[in-house]
């Protein structure tokens, strides 16, 4: 179980990432979050509904695997990014996060993956995903420090967004 002393200090080392790649490595790097993550990818959501890897770091794959992601249902990604909370997901042979990642995450010794989806003014605009190789349920996040570790996220998203002159309104997934 993390505590709110950890979280903070995460929070505080995010804030001073130089990027989104030095976001993911910050938190694989922190205990923060309650269980190891050995691996972090973010993917933001554009206008058309397609993911975009803006960072990562220890990621499987490459950046190409985790870009150009049509949200589709019911892909778990899809799935992920439109729940209000946090999920996990396995990652086996019979498992697919997503039919255009190309890279086969079932040989990259990660047994699954952390998904947090984020969202402004309630619209899902970016997930984060976390890759363990022993998560089999969901990190031991209260609420509470959930939504402090969100918060920090979207910041540090729109913080990068804004130096790279890139939007970072959140997509129309609906009319």
């Amino acid at each position: 179980m993390s505590d709110t002393l950890q979280i903070m200090q995460l929070v505080d080392q995010m804030g001073r990432g130089r990027s989104l790649d030095d976001v993911c490595r910050l938190v694989i790097a922190s205990r923060a979050v309650g269980h190891t993550l050995d691996a972090a990818s973010i993917l933001v959501c554009n206008d058309d509904g397609v993911l975009q890897e803006r960072g990562r770091h220890l990621a499987p794959g490459s950046p190409a695997d985790f870009s150009q992601l049509e949200l589709t249902f019911p892909t778990p990604l899809a799935l992920a990014l439109a729940r209000p909370c946090s999920s996990t997901f396995p990652i086996d042979a019979s498992n697919v996060l997503h039919p255009d990642i190309s890279f086969p995450l079932h040989a990259s010794g990660f047994a699954g993956v952390w998904m947090l989806p984020l969202s402004l003014s309630h619209e899902p605009f970016a997930l984060f995903l976390g890759f363990s190789q022993s998560l089999t349920k969901l990190p031991t996040l209260s609420r509470h420090h959930e939504e402090l570790f969100s918060s920090a996220l979207k910041l540090a998203i729109r913080h990068h967004s804004w130096r790279q002159g890139a939007t970072t309104h959140p997509p129309r997934l609906a009319s």
